[in-house]
């Protein structure tokens, strides 16, 4: 069989069979033509297709490989791989999937396979490079055949660079929210301060000019005695403004014992209120504890605006470095979709973000309030 090409259209199979009388004479011949133009169509369209699947594959900008789908095992990877991660291809194809994951992934991955929900799993993961290096990689995978065996085409998005500026941005923001607290707080310890010792004082001095005054009648009395009395009530509201404006530490109080004498000023609004606190104030960043308090400030504000509530619990509780705080109310609850934006909630929210704590709300309509905010301390 031979294949002639006809010009640029054409391609053709010939066969011929011969038959002789003698070796030199010849008897008869018989021969044909197939036309096999399209067969060489498709034969070229796949050379070219495979040869174009070559490419892609192997300069892709994302790492590429195939792994065989029982043991995991590397039957082809690109050059973008073999960049990455250090690895030849000759040594990629030694290895399965858990020589370049971390040890304790392994019972991971292997209940994956079980379950079948390896090809599932788009979570961002770490893997090892040949020197020991850590990436984060996102995949995507893909159940395929390849060469007659069953195999997993997995592509590999490196987010190393990416999660590192995040982090970064993340911290900056961080960095910069506590920047500004600690400014907000520096202005409300120095008007707490001035209305304590100056205006304070200024009260103080009226109160003993009253006091000097010779009163000749029963109506002077009565006037001096109101006036007394309308100095005094100024001066403790006065003290009370400056004290929830200076921040606790200033005033040489614990956290714990700044929280039980915020709470005293709320016995007149009929609130039962239970506080529970079991901390250990040394391990606290100092940062971090106005911060708390704040926290408790604005929520007590948001239950006597809104709540109408009658039983109020605050229990701060540290375990480990972890740290707890916990505000709940008996409240009429609120829609949180419709109340989200509210100064309130995105105050507490800046506050705990500033810090990076987590913050969960359980409210609805009917149902009172929890607050729960959680903070890692330092180790």
């Amino acid at each position: 069989m031979c294949q002639v090409s006809l010009g640029d259209d054409k391609w053709v199979c010939e066969r011929a069979r011969f038959e002789f009388e003698k070796p030199a004479i010849l008897k008869t011949a018989l021969g044909t033509v197939q036309d096999i133009t399209e067969k060489k169509k498709i034969e070229d369209s796949l050379r070219e297709s495979e040869s174009l699947y070559k490419n892609l594959f192997n300069n892709s900008p994302f790492a590429i490989g195939i792994l065989e789908k029982t043991s995991l095992q590397f039957l082809e990877v690109n050059k973008t791989a073999t960049e990455l991660y250090g690895y030849s291809r000759e040594e990629f194809l030694k290895l399965t999937a858990y020589d370049i994951r971390e040890t304790g992934d392994h019972s991971k991955l292997r209940n994956q396979l079980s379950d079948g929900n390896y090809i599932n799993d788009k979570t961002i993961r770490t893997h090892k490079k040949k020197n020991g290096n850590i990436l984060k990689v996102e995949p995507s995978i893909t159940d395929i055949t390849y060469r007659g065996k069953r195999a997993y085409l997995i592509t590999i998005t490196d987010v190393t660079d990416k999660l590192k500026i995040q982090e970064e941005l993340n911290l900056a923001k961080e960095m910069k929210q506590k920047e500004i607290m600690e400014a907000q707080e520096k202005s409300r310890s120095d008007i707490g301060r001035e209305l304590h010792d100056n205006i304070n004082q200024l009260l103080a001095a009226s109160t003993l000019y009253f006091n000097s005054l010779h009163i000749t009648s029963d109506r002077d009395r009565l006037l001096k005695e109101k006036g007394i009395n309308i100095i005094a009530t100024a001066n403790e509201e006065i003290r009370k403004l400056s004290a929830s404006l200076v921040s606790p530490t200033l005033y040489n109080r614990s956290l714990k014992e700044s929280i039980e004498y915020f709470s005293k000023s709320f016995e007149l609004t009929n609130i039962n209120l239970e506080i529970d606190i079991n901390i250990t104030e040394d391990t606290i960043p100092e940062g971090l504890k106005v911060n708390i308090y704040r926290i408790i400030q604005e929520q007590f504000n948001n239950i006597i605006k809104y709540a109408e509530a009658t039983k109020v619990k605050i229990a701060l509780i540290q375990s480990g470095n972890s740290l707890t705080l916990e505000i709940s109310d008996n409240g009429k609850g609120f829609d949180l979709k419709e109340k989200s934006e509210g100064i309130g909630l995105t105050n507490i929210v800046y506050r705990t973000e500033a810090y990076n704590g987590n913050l969960n709300i359980e409210t609805s309509a009917g149902n009172g309030c929890k607050l729960t905010i959680q903070f890692e301390l330092p180790a």
